[in-house]
């Protein structure tokens, strides 16, 4: 995959449709188990000539046109499995021959997303399980309870503003007031 902007090309990006929550897009809703076969696909313009899912750790797949009209082209690539299991992140670049557009998540909770530049694409999350697990009936309906003992005594100052930078690019700002309503990031 390479990236270059040195095409004054537009791609119709308005055009652009992909659901990762919609089987249409992605034949298998959630996650994948090892060795299931995931079909994806994109909806673009009719400008579109290539469409290409990057998979990262686990390669990239060219797309091939499965339907075309005057108002556009459907994409299509079937991936036979994911051998092993842990957590991939795709997106898709897509090109008219000159110009190169990226299509990924545009807020990290999955759904419809957005296009960007190569630079600042943030890929969708695809989780790999084993096949054939199960869930233990002793689970199904636990109540699982999470206990951080240095929230009832501060150990080590120096690692009290970790919260600001620990979702990555996102930051966050340091509580200090308890009494303050938590952030719903689902709420605007």
């Amino acid at each position: 995959l390479y990236y270059h902007n040195g095409s004054d090309a537009k791609i119709e990006t308005d055009k652009i449709v992909y659901d990762s929550q919609d089987e249409f897009y992605k034949s298998v809703f959630g996650a994948v188990a090892t060795g299931e076969e995931v079909t994806f696909r994109i909806k673009t313009g009719a400008d579109v000539q290539k469409a290409t899912l990057i998979v990262k750790g686990a390669g990239n797949y060219p797309m091939t046109i499965e339907s075309e009209s005057e108002e556009g082209k459907t994409f299509a690539v079937a991936v036979n499995g994911f051998a092993n299991i842990g957590e991939y992140d795709y997106y898709f670049a897509l090109s008219d021959g000159g110009a190169v557009v990226v299509y990924g998540d545009d807020d990290g909770y999955y759904g419809e997303g957005t296009v960007t530049d190569l630079t600042n694409v943030q890929p969708y999350d695809l989780v790999v399980y084993k096949a054939g697990y199960e869930t233990p009936d002793w689970m199904k309906d636990a109540v699982i309870y999470q206990i951080f003992p240095d929230r009832f005594y501060d150990g080590d100052e120096s690692n009290n503003d970790d919260q600001t930078h620990a979702r990555g690019a996102v930051d966050y700002e340091y509580i200090t007031d308890w009494y303050t309503i938590p952030e719903n990031p689902e709420q605007e």
